[in-house]
């Protein structure tokens, strides 16, 4: 599962998940991302597609390969994320969104204790 984070001047671009059927993690602030489909080449192919889908008009740079998390998926199994780094300079306000409720930047912040 490919995660897209467009980062600018130490901002992350995040979306707020919004609460549909087969949505991971519903109201929740997260990268924008997706699933590799049986038509994707491989996963720059699906990283290229996704912010598409969700976002259009999104064009960010890249993908530049950044880490590789485990998490549990909607159905309990772990299942690796690759979390690309990518460089988008756009105003997230105007921008359409197919899927979540919102676009924005947002500084990375340790979690309170």
């Amino acid at each position: 599962m490919p995660a897209l984070g467009p980062v600018f001047a130490g901002r992350y671009l995040l979306h707020l998940r919004d609460d549909r059927a087969g949505i991971w993690e519903p109201w929740t602030l997260a990268l924008l991302g997706g699933v590799r489909e049986p038509g994707d080449r491989g996963l720059e192919a699906a990283m290229r597609r996704e912010p598409t889908e969700e976002s259009p008009g999104l064009k960010p740079t890249g993908p530049t390969p950044y880490a590789v998390e485990k998490a549990a998926s909607v159905d309990g199994h772990a299942v690796p994320i690759h979390v690309h780094a990518r460089l988008w300079t756009g105003d997230p306000e105007p921008v359409e969104l197919r899927e979540g409720v919102l676009l924005a930047h947002r500084h990375a912040r340790p979690a309170p204790a």
